[in-house]
């Protein structure tokens, strides 16, 4: 096995036996250290600012060095100053060439808003070995209370 790429790898044994029969069967094998997948936060950009209703884009890039990139789970996560940003719009696995685009709808809390309001998106990405990694992003909000 020299010589093979780190992934996975499928390899087969044919084996004759002295009547002519053949038989054959393949096995999956994985070659090189799996590492965490690595995540790469294209938008919301960091320290951007948005205003209440904005749907800001979503656009995250993936890599895995074992796994194909559609089997990642990812989740998503977020605050608002105390409140939790909602994820749950966006994909739970990335595309095969490791991307994902969504948007979330800029909420503001009902509170005193008129001060800038800091958010952060956070996504976890998990291989199907258990590792995972995280990536945020934070920005703003132009939250003005409504008169």
């Amino acid at each position: 096995m020299d010589g093979l790429p780190s992934g996975i790898h499928v390899l087969t044994l044919e084996a004759i036996d002295e009547l002519g029969g053949i038989g054959w069967g393949d096995v999956e094998v994985q070659v090189g250290k799996n590492e965490p997948p690595t995540i790469e936060i294209i938008s919301p950009v960091v320290g951007t600012t948005h205003n209440q209703g904005d749907n800001i884009h979503v656009e995250v890039n993936f890599d895995d060095d074992m796994d194909s990139l559609e089997e990642l789970e990812l989740t998503w996560s977020g605050i608002v100053d105390w409140a939790w940003v909602d994820g749950s719009g966006l994909p739970t696995n990335p595309t095969s060439s490791g991307v994902v685009n969504g948007s979330i709808l800029l909420d503001c809390p009902e509170i005193d808003n008129s001060k800038l309001t800091t958010y952060e998106l956070v996504v976890t990405a998990t291989d199907t070995n258990g590792y995972s990694s995280q990536a945020a992003a934070g920005f703003g909000s132009n939250c003005l209370a409504v008169e």
